[in-house]
């Protein structure tokens, strides 16, 4: 017998087990599997384009760094003779190395002496050398005058060019250096350029730098040396000559106006 207003007892079993099947909850834990995936590479992916615009951020600024401290310490190389470092450093034998026309470049790596130093106390000159190691472009700065300084000074036992170094650049896959004499010629270019032997500096010096990465910045520059550039256009033979001990180069007077001195007679 059926009472009125009372729901069937099958129906009241149904409602009191509604819920999920076990497809249902495999499909869903799917789907949410699945967006938290995609969720996961798009956090990924923004924080590997974040770290890589930082580092190529860095890298520009590097690279505008670079190219306006080599340029300008180029151009303001010194004609100067000094002892050459070896393999126990700058005035290691201060007694027994004549000084010889300091200037030295091969395709990766060249070492001179510059009037625009970079160091804090930047004044007078300084040894610079720029060389590609383990994929990057570095630099060393040191004064000129550890070149004599010999004994317990600074320099002794740290290496040919001990002083302050700093990475220029990171991310490099080469560096090539080249030399030439002549300024208008386009074509003779030289890999190794030593002012000892040459008694001369090069009119300009070639830096090309090629990126390991794609995002890096390639560079390419033609970076006069003023003082070789002016000897070469002027016909000077020799960029050294008149050079002293540690002196800089003083340039002969044109004929007929050299200068004498005369002594009277009591």
């Amino acid at each position: 017998m059926r009472v009125f207003g009372e729901a069937p007892r099958a129906s009241r079993a149904r409602a009191g087990g509604a819920g999920f099947t076990l497809l249902e909850l495999v499909v869903a834990m799917a789907v949410f599997s699945l967006v938290c995936l995609a969720i996961y590479g798009v956090l990924v992916l923004g924080a590997r384009s974040a770290s890589s615009g930082e580092r190529v951020t860095e890298q520009s600024r590097r690279f505008r760094v670079a190219t306006e401290l080599m340029s300008r310490q180029i151009a303001s190389v010194v004609p100067i003779s000094l002892p050459r470092p070896n393999q126990e450093g700058l005035g290691s034998d201060k007694d027994g190395s004549e000084p010889q026309p300091y200037f030295f470049g091969d395709s990766e790596q060249i070492e001179f002496v510059t009037s625009a130093p970079q160091r804090p106390d930047a004044s007078g000159m300084a040894i610079v050398r720029y060389w590609f190691e383990d994929g990057t472009l570095k630099m060393s700065e040191t004064p000129a005058y550890e070149a004599y300084r010999g004994g317990n000074g600074r320099g002794k036992d740290e290496g040919p060019s001990a002083g302050a170094e700093a990475t220029l650049l990171f991310d490099v896959d080469s560096l090539k250096l080249s030399y030439r004499r002549e300024v208008d010629d386009t074509e003779e270019w030289l890999d190794v350029w030593d002012a000892a032997e040459n008694d001369q500096l090069p009119a300009v010096v070639r830096i090309e730098v090629a990126p390991s990465v794609a995002a890096g910045p390639s560079w390419y520059q033609e970076a006069p040396v003023l003082v070789g550039t002016f000897n070469q256009i002027s016909d000077v033979a020799g960029d050294f000559k008149g050079v002293k001990r540690g002196g800089r180069f003083k340039p002969k007077p044109p004929p007929g106006q050299e200068t004498t001195t005369t002594t009277e007679e009591p």
